[in-house]
């Protein structure tokens, strides 16, 4: 498979789990952090842990790498060698690996 394919594919992938993951927690946060009491008895909402925007952060940022390698991978001029190629992909590797660990380790606390 043509390697600007592949860097293409692997970097939608990521975008993708980004993403999905962005929407996790926009779903916590209404869910759990900004309702408001409607009925006798209902408590307030509470307070948003602050960890919640650090992980939207850390998301964007991982969104920003994404477009980042986007445009490394489509320059033409000069044109990128196998090192370069290697080079994407270990740090689009890495944010699977950030993604991941916020994920599994990050979503406990809410």
């Amino acid at each position: 498979m043509e390697s600007n394919r592949l860097i293409r594919m692997y970097l939608c992938e990521l975008a993708d789990r980004a993403l999905r993951f962005h929407l996790h927690l926009d779903a916590v946060e209404r869910e759990f952090y900004k309702s408001s009491p409607g009925l006798a008895g209902e408590t307030a909402p509470r307070d948003k842990p602050l960890f919640i925007d650090s992980f939207r952060q850390c998301v964007l940022s991982v969104l920003e790498i994404v477009a980042h390698l986007a445009r490394r991978s489509e320059q033409k001029e000069p044109k990128l060698t196998e090192a370069d190629f290697a080079s994407i992909f270990d740090v689009a590797r890495h944010a699977f690996v950030c993604i991941n660990r916020l994920h599994e380790h990050g979503l406990v606390h809410f």
